[in-house]
């Protein structure tokens, strides 16, 4: 995959800048063994993005979660000065496997390979000498099974393991008002307003919108009707939205706040 346009990001630590100057990437997998010794006089927190490849409607990238996650580990690694790993691409998605043969492209992983990934790199970061490790979520369905291996962690290391889960679908926080499209059509759902925002956001040539279409989620056919819930897989959102729209630039100000406490 292409690396996205490179671009600032806003610093908000100040008094820094001769501890700055001793890395050249805030992302460990740039750097030597040298420059993390060097790092871990002085802190010990990391940041470990890990999302999900699935599918996302015919006009986003399989790579959308976890560009999500990518994303905002650079911006708070930048804004903090703190150290990133590579991000676990893969999740938990049995939902988006669909039908075989029909190339949906969703690579999942079972709930117990998942939390054995999460936490044999989260004990080599430790071994390390990283106390704090941080987990940067950005795929939903994640966050209903690696509870076990985040308590594990914390109660066999002592180590601060903290897991930041994404906004919106059903929990909107401090994004309550900011979608353009109406509430009805759950613009923070899947791959619509919200994700499709922040990949153009992230890189504009990874969406394709002329493949976008509005699709509304049903219930199967054979369960009566009281199953059914009000919601929108939209796949389609309003025209004003443009790769600037504030719901992405204010999530990762929000995060990188969130993150700042404990540096």
């Amino acid at each position: 995959m292409a690396k996205h346009p490179i671009r600032k990001f806003q610093r908000l630590t100040t008094g820094d800048d001769a501890f700055r100057a001793k890395f050249r990437s805030w992302d460990m997998t740039e750097l030597s063994y040298v420059d993390i010794r060097e790092y871990l006089k002085d802190k010990d927190t990391v940041l470990v993005p890990m999302a999900s490849t699935e599918q996302h409607g015919p006009h986003l990238p399989l790579y959308t979660d976890t560009i999500t996650a990518i994303e905002v580990a650079q911006r708070v690694s930048e804004a903090i000065g703190v150290f990133h790993t590579p991000p676990i691409w893969t999740g938990y998605s049995p939902q988006h496997m669909h039908l075989p043969g029909e190339g949906r492209g969703t690579i999942t992983i079972k709930a117990s390979t998942l939390n054995a990934l999460m936490y044999d790199v989260a004990r080599s970061l430790i071994h390390h000498g990283f106390n704090r490790i941080i987990f940067i979520n950005g795929h939903g369905s994640n966050t209903k099974v690696v509870d076990p291996v985040l308590r594990k962690l914390r109660y066999e290391t002592g180590a601060l393991i903290g897991f930041v889960r994404p906004y919106m679908e059903r929990y909107v926080g401090v994004l309550e008002g900011l979608m353009e499209n109406p509430p009805e059509e759950t613009p923070g759902w899947h791959s619509s307003e919200l994700e499709t925002s922040q990949d153009m956001a992230y890189d504009p040539d990874l969406v394709r919108m002329e493949r976008a279409y509005p699709e509304m989620a049903h219930i199967p056919s054979f369960l009566p009707k009281s199953f059914q819930k009000k919601m929108m897989e939209c796949q389609m959102w309003n025209s004003k939205v443009t790769n600037t729209s504030p719901s992405q630039w204010i999530i990762m100000n929000l995060w990188n706040q969130e993150l700042l406490e404990i540096q």
